[in-house]
Order: C-alpha cells, then structure tokens, then sequence
C-alpha cells in the first residue's frame, strides 16, 4: 500500500486530534520507503520487537506507548530512546504510536476492560465533544454486587498480577466501578464526584491511596498489566479495516517488571503469544 496512503488510514480510523493534549502520537519515525506491506503491532518498542520486525521484513510498527516523549538533547545510543530510534533507522522500519487516540477510541482500552467485568450501563467518564462515539475512561455496573475480596480475586484473574488497593471504602460492596486504563490518577477527583465503589487505574502513589480512604475502592492493577490486552485489539481492527497490508502481532514480552511470585511473569507471557 502507497506510504501516504496507509498513514492517512490510521489517520482515519485513530484521528490525532482526539489525543489527549501533549500526548505524542503520529508518526514517530519515517524512513525512505515509498509503501508499506507488512507491518507490527506491539504494545512498546523494546530490542526484542526490533529483531521480531526485521525478521518479518516489516515495513512499519504500530505500538501504543510512545517511543519519543521528549525532545532528545543528545543522540547518545547508550540512552534507550536514541539507540532504539537507531536501530529503527539503520533496518528501514518506520514507527507510529497511538497511545491515548486508542484509549479515546470507543472499542479501545477501557471498553477493552469493561467488557472482562461485563460491566453493564456504560457510559465514558470524558465524552469526546469533536468525536461523540469515543470518549476517555469508562463508568458501569457489575452484574452482581462483589465484596472486596471477591472483587481483588476477581482483578487478579484479569489482570494476573497481584493488586494493590486501599482497606476503606464507603459502601461494603462493589457495584459501580470506574476503570481508566494506565496512569489516571490525575483524574481521581473527577472520578470522586461519580458516586463509584471503585476506581481501577494504575501507577497509584501511598498518598493517592490515603486521599480515598473511606470513600472509594482505589485499585492498581499496575500499568502493564491494565494495557496487555491492548496490541492484540489494534491488530484485530487493523487486520479488519486495512486490507491492503499484512499485519502481524507482536508475540515479544516487553514488560521491565518483574515479580517475586514468577508465576504472574508467566501469566502474562502465555497471555500474549495465545
């Protein structure tokens, strides 16, 4: 498919412009190539993913996470950013990233999330005003109301990770939750006038934590483990809607996080390659 083309598709289907402000998404990396034929999907760039796309002679990888958040000072290949923008340079691979354009995006990472509680009642938290069929965070119901140690073995079984939660929250029982993938704690007062039980995100700090205490369930999965679900749905939309590319999912484990129960570890790996 014509470069321009395949570019202006993912344009289309993810709209820069519903990103949330100061998020760095579009094309990251362009090489000389005048078409795109195969292409990655992955969670993150690491080295792992480099060697999977060169494997693949893939012309262009798709990630969530940004690779360039900040502008580089210097081109120190020591440095992960520039020696991975060198690796993409030196194969020909071109890199774009979707990050918060695919949380916006009405069947993206927290309706992801949504549909594993089968939450019933959706409704975002931040509805888009330009894009009214996306929205930002999402609120619902459980089918049945869950104790808070049903409801921590529940997040486990989703996310298999272990959870880290507050001891208080102002009702008993959990019915209505409110889950934003990845680091929403900028958005806990916002969520705290919501009438919620829970609130699911990740990247909760000790005092975020204190801040709740007895007015609702905080609950931190941990960022990896909120977002793995996240490159298999790109690729299964992708793979629908742009027909004219071979699209291939990554099967690399890019998580930098470890456990002392290693058995999370091989949750999550099994998770990805099935």
């Amino acid at each position: 498919m014509q470069y321009n083309l395949f570019i202006e598709s993912l344009n289309n289907i993810f709209p820069l412009d519903s990103a949330l402000d100061d998020d760095k998404v579009g094309l990251q990396i362009k090489t000389n190539k005048n078409s795109i034929d195969n292409v990655l999907i992955a969670y993150e760039l690491n080295d792992e993913v480099v060697e999977e796309a060169k494997s693949k002679n893939v012309d262009l990888i798709v990630v969530f996470h940004p690779l360039i958040y900040r502008p580089l000072q210097t081109f120190d290949f020591q440095e992960r950013v520039a020696h991975l923008s060198a690796q993409l340079i030196k194969n020909d691979i071109s890199l774009y990233v979707i990050h918060t354009c695919f949380d916006n995006y009405k069947d993206g990472s927290n309706k992801i999330l949504a549909d594993k509680f089968e939450l019933n009642n959706t409704e975002f938290i931040l509805p888009d005003k330009k894009y009214p069929q996306n929205g930002f965070g999402i609120i619902g119901n459980l089918k049945s109301p869950k104790n808070i140690s049903d409801f921590i073995s529940k997040c486990e079984e989703i996310f298999m990770a272990p959870i880290r939660y507050n001891s208080k929250s102002k009702s008993e029982t959990i019915s209505k939750i409110a889950i934003i993938a990845g680091s929403g704690t900028s958005f806990i007062s916002h969520v705290e006038n919501l009438n919620v039980d829970a609130f699911i995100t990740a990247d909760v700090t000790y005092h975020n934590f204190h801040r709740v205490e007895g007015k609702m369930y905080l609950i931190d999965p941990g960022h990896y483990e909120m977002e793995q679900f996240i490159a298999k749905a790109i690729y299964d939309l992708l793979s629908k809607e742009i027909s004219s590319a071979n699209f291939h999912q990554s099967i690399s484990y890019t998580n930098p996080v470890r456990y002392s129960n290693p058995n999370y570890t091989t949750l999550q790996i099994k998770n990805l390659v099935n």
